[in-house]
């Protein structure tokens, strides 16, 4: 995964509207601090926050659909951190268009199917526990009769 240029991508979008918030700050620290950058990436980071990259040129650099869907998804935590501006709507909007829709799409749908799998293991599960507490007390109920 391409965490660095998602991170450089954030950056770009967290200044798209001219303006660079406490909130985005805020987000921008939750979003980057389970990263662990180089000490290059993070010189090339605090020089971006200086002077922001283009989000729309950096997001054609990103090759694979999970890079895709993490920059989609954090860049909507961002856009909401403190209101979404028209301008950063219409970025997003811009990116959905170009293909990410479909890869947003895709991944919700695995995630939903991977919740339910989990979810009927768990109550699989629940059912072996049930059944075999239940021939216990059936088999130390013939003792105790």
């Amino acid at each position: 995964m391409d965490l660095f240029t998602i991170a450089r991508i954030m950056i770009g979008v967290a200044h798209f509207d001219g303006r660079f918030s406490d909130e985005e700050k805020r987000q921008l620290k939750i979003i980057f601090k389970n990263i662990k950058f180089s000490d290059d990436e993070r010189a090339q980071i605090q020089q971006d926050i200086l002077y922001p990259p283009d989000p729309i040129e950096l997001y054609e650099q990103l090759k694979t659909k999970e890079d895709i869907y993490r920059c989609l998804i954090w860049m909507k935590q961002l856009n909401s951190s403190d209101g979404e501006s028209v301008d950063e709507k219409a970025l997003y909007d811009q990116f959905m268009q170009s293909g990410g829709a479909e890869i947003v799409r895709e991944f919700a749908e695995k995630e939903t199917f991977k919740n339910e799998l989990n979810h009927l293991r768990r109550e699989s599960s629940e059912a072996q526990k049930k059944a075999r507490r239940a021939q216990r007390l059936a088999y130390f109920g013939l003792f105790f009769d």
